[in-house]
């Protein structure tokens, strides 16, 4: 196949949404190149609300058609039904197949598909700060083939990190990342709720909450270091930090959260 130029999301839902956008906004595919379809036209409007050079189509075997990479990102339960509408308008020697399907591996696909596709199929787990060019990508390939993937790493690469792995890892991987958005944002929602307990308005503790979140990636970034070498440079022996860190200890934190990444990987 040639160079990967236009693009079709298959589910304009929270993640196909924030990819469209985010490839948008990303460079690396004009927007203008880039189809998105749902059932409805009111997630297809929110998608062209920030974006209306991107197509949208109700019609998913339309959407297919001279399309150079198709990314399904519907729900598991309905990828089947979907990929069976479109896999005779596929055309498997110019088209490149890849799946942000959580659960659907590769053997699974091809049973959908009823074939093994002529180029590659990418596996790949973003999480939503892919529409801000912030997510962390875990991706997949079934075979090897460097100029595909090139184009496909660069393609997600414009919107955030992506780390290359095995599909073996991929549950693991959106745990950590793409579950793991949702985790963090639970650790910001509890201190800020913490914030406010101790007498701040929820504007105040937001702004305290998002600015020291913000400055601890910044600092773990412009270090290269991890976060326990910064909590050392923070907790003095018996200060206040290290209190509060012995009451986070007490009441099972780091537990918790490896108990939430274990249950996600299923």
């Amino acid at each position: 196949m040639e160079n990967i130029k236009k693009v079709s999301v298959i589910g304009a839902g929270n993640m196909g949404g924030a990819i469209a956008v985010g490839m948008a906004a990303g460079g690396v595919v004009r927007a203008s190149d880039i189809i998105v379809t749902a059932r409805g036209m009111e997630s297809l409007g929110k998608v062209r609300m920030a974006y209306p050079e991107i197509t949208g189509f109700t019609d998913n075997a339309m959407a297919v058609k001279g399309a150079d990479l198709v990314i399904l990102a519907v729900k598991p339960w309905q990828v089947r039904d979907v990929i069976s509408g479109i896999r005779d308008e596929i055309d498997y020697g110019g088209t490149a197949i890849a799946s942000v399907v959580a659960g659907v591996s590769f053997e699974d696909l091809y049973g959908m598909f009823g074939r093994t596709p002529d180029n590659p199929v990418f596996r790949i787990i973003p999480n939503t700060a892919v529409s801000r060019l912030k997510s962390t990508t875990f991706i997949a390939s079934d075979r090897e083939d460097a100029v595909i993937s090139g184009q496909v790493d660069a393609i997600f690469r414009s919107m955030g990190d992506v780390i290359w792995t095995d599909e073996r890892m991929l549950s693991c991987g959106m745990a950590l990342a793409s579950c793991g958005i949702a985790y963090a944002f639970r650790y910001m929602d509890a201190s800020i709720r913490g914030g406010m307990a101790l007498g701040f308005t929820e504007e105040e503790a937001r702004r305290a909450v998002l600015g020291t979140v913000e400055g601890a990636v910044a600092l773990l970034k412009a270090g290269n270091t991890m976060p326990q070498q910064e909590i050392a440079r923070v907790a003095t022996p018996g200060g206040y930090t290290a209190k509060g860190l012995q009451a986070m200890d007490d009441r099972g934190f780091e537990d918790a959260v490896l108990a939430a990444l274990r249950a996600s990987v299923g």
